[in-house]
């Protein structure tokens, strides 16, 4: 029987799949292979390890985000509307990986250097997404946007991970309150430039 191929997105879907029903620890490319029926070679070319499993989620995410943003229409918001377009779009586009980010995050508090992997991916997606937001102004004070921002999103993902409201409006307050007060904060720093 011939084996099938698929693409690195479809086994991105089949791998979180897999954790939700097995768990992280459980969780191997030799039965991600055998539950496709594909050859255990295409797995690992395309998904490499399990840690680089979770960087090439993330990338994967971006990606998705980058498909239903206009760079153009960034020009004209204000960056606090960016970055909550951006930063929801990012909850949106993870949604379906929710469980299995729950268990997979609950499996990989033992294991820091894994997670370590998330978080400089994470980072680099929140760099990028403020840039594109156009907060980026070159100022010492980028370094300080950048360390709320970083806060504003674990914070938000949080109450992301436990929202179980279909509209995500827990989450969409969450996000709003945090970046409000960040706004709030900015304006004040922004006096004494």
């Amino acid at each position: 029987m011939k084996k099938k191929t698929f693409s690195q997105a479809e086994l991105i879907k089949y791998s979180f799949d897999l954790i939700e029903k097995e768990g992280w620890n459980s969780f191997s490319f030799n039965k991600l292979s055998k539950s496709l029926n594909a050859e255990l070679n295409l797995v690992k070319n395309l998904l490499k390890s399990k840690k680089q499993l979770l960087i090439i989620f993330s990338e994967y995410i971006d990606e998705e985000v980058m498909k239903n943003v206009d760079i153009n229409d960034l020009k004209d918001n204000s960056v606090r509307d960016n970055l909550f377009e951006l930063l929801m779009l990012r909850f949106e586009k993870l949604q379906p990986f929710k469980t299995s980010l729950r268990i997979l995050l609950n499996d990989l508090k033992s294991k820091p250097g894994d997670l370590k992997k998330i978080y400089k991916k994470i980072i680099n997606s929140l760099d990028f997404y403020m840039e594109i937001s156009n907060s980026k102004k070159n100022f010492i004070f980028d370094f300080i946007k950048f360390n709320s921002i970083f806060l504003i999103y674990s914070l938000t993902f949080k109450t992301w991970i436990n929202d179980e409201s279909k509209d995500m409006s827990i989450t969409m307050a969450e996000l709003d309150k945090w970046l409000s007060k960040a706004e709030h904060y900015s304006e004040k720093i922004s006096l004494f430039h």
